[in-house]
């Protein structure tokens, strides 16, 4: 048996003529090449000409260049700004090998497009730089505020109020669910809450709108009152036939009073439970929202600044941050959406799902609830450094989470290459590479035509709701 053997896969096909065009090359294969027939090396001259039809039918404004070539540094390596932004991404690799540079060129080079818009999850600060209009930047950067910037707080400073995080998120917090009394805690957190928000609903005269809010509705109310009501549930006494009584809730919320008010208490979490005042007002979070979607006149690219956020709470602020995002584009009418990118800077610090994590799983469900349906309304580009972490739900599969630890952990590849295998048809996996763009198999006992006709049918409906992401894309309107 010869032991000089080359292993390839099928990407597509070039032709020098077909029908009126010359040199096209397209995703799949038509035919496959018979056995014993001569292959050859694309190189040189031939290499370039090669990589230059790829991004030969862009346009000016839609060529984003990302480097050159590894077999050729003199071929240039052109995707479209296009497609590349349409689309979930994660750019992967371990620590040193260059996954910052590789997301500073895309950045720049994103810069260049008509309309980007694109808001970057930064953890360390390292991208303040791409700010610095004297040195040439062309980002604009906010930063979460720290313990230094509750008493006067930039223009570049972001604060998350305590109102803004729905129920869970509150309670992954603050919320010991191994504590016996823990059912009863989140029950009076639950309705005190909701009071305090129908509170300020009234005072607003938001009559509409108080018919159809709930616990998790982003309403302003004041926490102090919180803690006040919940005091008193632990102190108030019962009534009973010869005088008072151990109360209903009387020092089962202790513990959770406690832990609340440590947060309210820690400057470092001043970001989200001292906020300023303007913060605290109704309309507060339309011109937030605005701040961060907005597109133009060099405002596409927005840098966020996590490095000062406390890692016990990092999954909730970036989790929250992002849910908040989705929700906006996904009610926002269709003719006023501006279509975002969310660039996961290190993401595997805060996208885990951990069965021993409270803080991270809820807020790792928005990032996979926005990945299955953020299109088009909100893209991922997910830059992972790190397999994921000893205790991580390694056979939950959601896409997101999974990227990191299915490039990295080659014996999670084997195990879910072997997995794919046992439910597909054998070697059917291998030809899925040269499957053709919106091309697909059917597998499954009850797969027939009608299905594939019907799934033909629907590209035209989805083609209207998908926006092109370069076109079109003006300021967000209210």
């Amino acid at each position: 048996m010869p032991t000089d053997l080359i292993q390839g896969v099928l990407i597509g096909t070039f032709r020098t003529i077909d029908g009126d065009r010359r040199n096209t090359f397209k995703r799949g294969a038509d035919s496959f090449p018979q056995i014993d027939r001569d292959c050859f090396v694309i190189e040189g001259g031939n290499l370039q000409r090669f990589m230059g039809i790829l991004g030969a039918g862009f346009t000016a404004g839609e060529r984003l260049k990302l480097g050159t070539f590894v077999a050729d540094r003199t071929a240039e390596a052109i995707a479209s700004g296009d497609k590349f932004f349409q689309r979930h991404a994660a750019i992967l690799g371990s620590t040193g090998s260059g996954k910052s540079w590789a997301v500073a060129l895309i950045l720049e080079r994103a810069a260049k497009l008509k309309f980007p818009n694109i808001i970057v999850f930064d953890m360390h600060g390292e991208y303040a730089p791409l700010a610095n209009k004297a040195a040439g930047g062309f980002a604009e950067r906010f930063r979460i505020a720290g313990p230094g910037d509750l008493e006067k707080p930039g223009d570049d400073t972001l604060f998350l109020p305590y109102w803004l995080l729905n129920r869970d998120e509150m309670l992954s917090m603050i919320l010991d669910r191994s504590d016996q009394n823990a059912p009863n805690q989140a029950s009076r957190f639950t309705l005190h809450v909701r009071s305090l928000k129908g509170q300020t609903l009234d005072s607003e005269s938001k009559t509409g709108i108080k018919k159809t809010y709930t616990v998790d509705s982003p309403i302003p109310y004041d926490v102090k009152k919180l803690v006040g009501l919940l005091n008193a549930d632990n102190t108030t006494k019962g009534v009973g036939k010869t005088g008072p009584v151990k109360g209903e809730w009387e020092d089962k919320l202790t513990r959770f009073l406690s832990r609340l008010e440590a947060k309210l208490d820690d400057r470092r979490y001043g970001f989200m439970f001292a906020p300023p005042p303007p913060a605290m007002k109704y309309d507060w979070l339309a011109s937030q929202v605005l701040k961060l979607l907005r597109s133009g006149d060099g405002t596409g690219i927005k840098v966020i600044d996590f490095s000062e956020v406390p890692a016990d709470v990092l999954p909730v602020v970036t989790g929250t941050l992002a849910r908040l995002l989705y929700d906006v584009q996904f009610w926002m009418g269709a003719e006023s959406r501006t279509p975002v990118t969310l660039l996961c800077d290190e993401a595997h610090l805060y996208l885990p799902v951990r069965d021993d994590a409270e803080c991270s799983a809820a807020p790792s469900a928005r990032f996979v609830r926005a990945h299955r349906e953020g299109r088009p309304q909100v893209r991922i580009l997910a830059s992972c450094g790190q397999p994921a972490p000893v205790g991580c739900q390694q056979n939950d599969p959601q896409p997101v989470q999974q990227l990191p630890s299915t490039a990295s952990d080659k014996r999670d590849r084997s195990r879910r290459h072997q997995a794919i295998n046992a439910g597909l048809s054998r070697g059917l996996d291998q030809h899925l590479a040269a499957a053709r763009y919106r091309r697909g198999t059917i597998v499954g006992r009850r797969g027939s035509f009608a299905d594939a006709n019907q799934a033909r049918r629907s590209q035209t409906s989805a083609r209207q709701r998908h926006a092109r992401f370069l076109e079109g894309m003006g300021g967000l309107q209210t």
